[in-house]
């Protein structure tokens, strides 16, 4: 009982503090520590809070991991893994710039990569986006797929292909960062491309590009006459 009235002030006080100051006053393992304490009940989430910023570097790395680290640590369960997965979702989608579609066409490659380029950041690690496109080039949606390592992206791309299908796309562009080096195509990014063209021709769907955006600059799988 002791034990669990002590957990529960330190709860408290760290929730004073957030009220008072904001995220500005809170370390990052003290953020962490108080997202954990939604989701873990009665237990004391400093010792887990501390793990995972060790072994991952960064609250932001602990949210974009991957589901298979994260489960990998000790008290990181099934829950908490998609908790996390479902938070660093959540940022991306705010993140965005919100605005108005209805008068945005995106006719050719340059506008693509401009858009792109005001829309996302590269980060620490390799991230996935797309958008839709009407058959006259209008905007349809904005929206990040998935995150990963340097080699890997994870997509579920059963659900990919339901959410084109639902928004009646015409077109689909899709965009990944890399968070170091130079924007060149692995021969991975280059099967995924040709597997998703494929793919999408058979529901008439046309992948008009695939575009690499790194801090050196991009590459476009269109311009260098890989579509």
């Amino acid at each position: 009982m002791l034990d669990k009235n002590l957990h529960a002030g330190h709860r408290e006080r760290l929730r004073a503090q957030f009220r008072k100051g904001g995220f500005e006053i809170l370390n990052e393992h003290q953020i962490l520590e108080l997202m954990l304490s939604f989701v873990v009940p009665q237990k004391d989430t400093n010792p887990l809070a501390h793990t995972l910023i060790n072994k991952f570097g960064s609250l932001k790395n602990v949210l974009s991991a991957p589901y298979e680290s994260l489960t990998s640590i000790k008290g990181v369960g099934h829950v908490l893994a998609e908790f996390f997965n479902f938070e660093n979702k959540l940022v991306s989608y705010l993140s965005f710039e919100r605005q108005s579609y209805d008068k945005i066409y995106l006719s050719n490659t340059t506008q693509i990569i401009s858009f792109f380029k005001k829309q996302i950041k590269v980060e620490d690690s390799e991230k996935f986006f797309y958008i839709y496109l009407t058959a006259r080039g209008k905007l349809l949606k904005l929206g990040e797929l998935g995150s990963g390592n340097d080699s890997r992206v994870n997509i579920n791309k059963k659900e990919f292909l339901n959410d084109i299908i639902n928004h009646g796309a015409s077109a689909v562009v899709v965009c990944h960062t890399h968070p170091s080096g130079l924007p060149t195509p692995s021969w991975q990014d280059k099967e995924f491309t040709r597997t998703l063209y494929a793919t999408l021709k058979i529901i008439n769907v046309r992948l008009l590009d695939h575009i690499i955006i790194s801090h050196e600059g991009y590459y476009s799988f269109f311009q260098n006459k890989l579509m």
